[in-house]
């Protein structure tokens, strides 16, 4: 009956009048007439419309159109096309970046530790990557490499802004293994650091060559500053066939002491060699 009533002629341009008070009474000359139900749909829908504000009209019919719209489609299919429409409002949000600082400090740091968080060794370098490794395990090492240009570095996250940085910076130095080629580019890098940013650092793999004429001790004073190193991989370059013993090499005994250092405050040490011709010692 309320649906018949709505539908009647003229009853849209009825709706569509913005009136201060609205009373529905019967025709004092119509003498059989009943007038409108109590409570009915003329009270309690048209009455309240007629009263309201002009900006009201519009939005009622969008809402009126969507209900139309919405009971029109099987449920299943309006359930999956409302969910991926809150996905793109969610990602799209108007054009304006997504409220990262907004979120809880814990979110932030799993969402740091997601992104900034990398499998195997990490060599900190300015330069443009060359290749990158695969996503997955490789079937073999042909494949190990994904031809074509590198995506977007994970750092590109640090640019945001200070806050992000210093948030990210210290996960990013503390979840990975950093690995420098040499002595002299482990020391470079720890000096370009700050004290704070050292503190973050956990974890080290250093190759060095044992033809080096200072000692690793006399190369790495900045490594002293590792206050928090946790786990040191030392990787021994040999050129001649005589230094695979290792025992037996001039300098190995101040090496062994540095070493021993670094076991006394907590640190493990993992230490193996390799020579020139793929003759791997054992670590």
């Amino acid at each position: 009956m309320n649906l018949t009533v709505l539908r009647a002629k003229g009853m849209d341009a009825l709706r569509a009048l913005r009136i201060p008070n609205v009373l529905f009474s019967t025709d004092p000359e119509d003498e059989g007439g009943d007038g409108p139900i109590p409570g009915g749909i003329l009270e309690t829908i048209v009455a309240q419309e007629m009263m309201g504000k002009k900006d009201d009209l519009a939005s009622t019919k969008t809402s009126r159109k969507r209900k139309l719209t919405e009971d029109a489609e099987p449920p299943k299919k309006r359930a999956r096309t409302t969910g991926n429409a809150d996905t793109k409002s969610a990602l799209t949000t108007s054009g304006k970046p997504f409220p990262l600082l907004k979120l809880s400090a814990e979110l932030r740091n799993s969402i740091y530790e997601y992104a900034m968080t990398i499998d195997g060794p990490i060599n900190p370098s300015k330069r443009h990557p060359t290749s990158h490794h695969r996503s997955d395990p490789p079937r073999s090492s042909k494949n190990k490499f994904r031809p074509g240009p590198a995506p977007e570095s994970a750092l590109a996250l640090l640019l945001v802004n200070k806050q992000v940085k210093n948030e990210a910076l210290g996960i990013y130095y503390s979840n990975n293994q950093l690995e420098f080629h040499s002595p002299q580019q482990l020391e470079t890098f720890l000096q370009s650091i700050s004290d704070e940013r050292k503190e973050c650092i956990r974890k080290l793999k250093l190759y060095t060559k044992l033809s080096d004429d200072h000692s690793l001790e006399e190369q790495l004073l900045s490594a002293n500053n590792l206050k928090n190193l946790e786990h040191f991989e030392l990787g021994l370059v040999s050129y001649k066939s005589g230094e695979k013993n290792l025992m037996a090499h001039s300098r190995w005994a101040s090496e062994q002491e540095w070493l021993r250092k670094l076991g006394g405050r907590g640190v493990k040490v993992k230490l193996w060699s390799f020579s020139i011709d793929g003759d791997e010692g054992n670590p």
